[in-house]
């Protein structure tokens, strides 16, 4: 897996170990902006970059404060719970999403997102992202909620319990799973809105 770990202070990458199966490549953030406002031009030339290098899962943590070797380890288990779904993009946490439907005991399908701190692109979407690489001046969020329809969240987000968006949204989660119960007819919707 290839991961690029975004930091404020590139000197903090010192005090990171290597985790055994991870590419980890720290790119730093201008200081003028926040973690929740990743650059368009940074993260197309990132994919760019993976899609040359033929990275076959590409993860992307734009906060140090989410990061250590058992994220990592809850990562790639959510990477395994999502094999059936067929998804472009995972994220592992994101303080608002508008409509969203449980698909699975683990993941939601959502139509539009903002502010994941970690989210996972598929080698497949590389190019779909690369054909839409002149969308410049919104939001990287706001351009991968526009580009596919296969996008899921995992169930429970990977996400500091003490931030109030993340509380929000993770009871909002909860409250929803309780009334969906049985999930094959929304697995078949995910399906059938997922199949292009």
């Amino acid at each position: 897996m290839k991961l690029y770990l975004f930091l404020k202070h590139i000197d903090k990458i010192d005090s990171i170990e290597p985790i055994e199966g991870v590419d980890m490549e720290a790119i730093k953030l201008p200081s003028n902006i926040t973690s929740s406002e990743l650059p368009w031009d940074i993260f197309i030339n990132l994919v760019e970059k993976s899609y040359k290098l033929k990275h076959k899962e590409v993860l992307f943590c734009t906060d140090l404060t989410v990061f250590n070797p058992a994220l990592i380890r809850n990562v790639e288990s959510g990477i395994e719970l999502a094999k059936n779904l067929n998804a472009n993009l995972i994220l592992f946490n994101a303080k608002y999403v508008n409509k969203m439907l449980p698909v699975s005991p683990y993941y939601f399908w959502v139509d539009c997102y903002a502010k994941s701190q970690i989210f996972l692109l598929n080698e497949s979407f590389l190019p779909k992202i690369l054909a839409n690489k002149n969308e410049g001046g919104n939001s990287v969020d706001h351009i991968l909620s526009k580009i596919t329809s296969n996008k899921i969240l995992y169930n429970p987000m990977l996400a500091p319990t003490t931030d109030h968006e993340f509380s929000m949204l993770s009871k909002r989660m909860r409250f929803i799973s309780s009334k969906f119960t049985e999930l094959k007819a929304n697995q078949h919707f995910y399906n059938e809105i997922t199949i292009k």
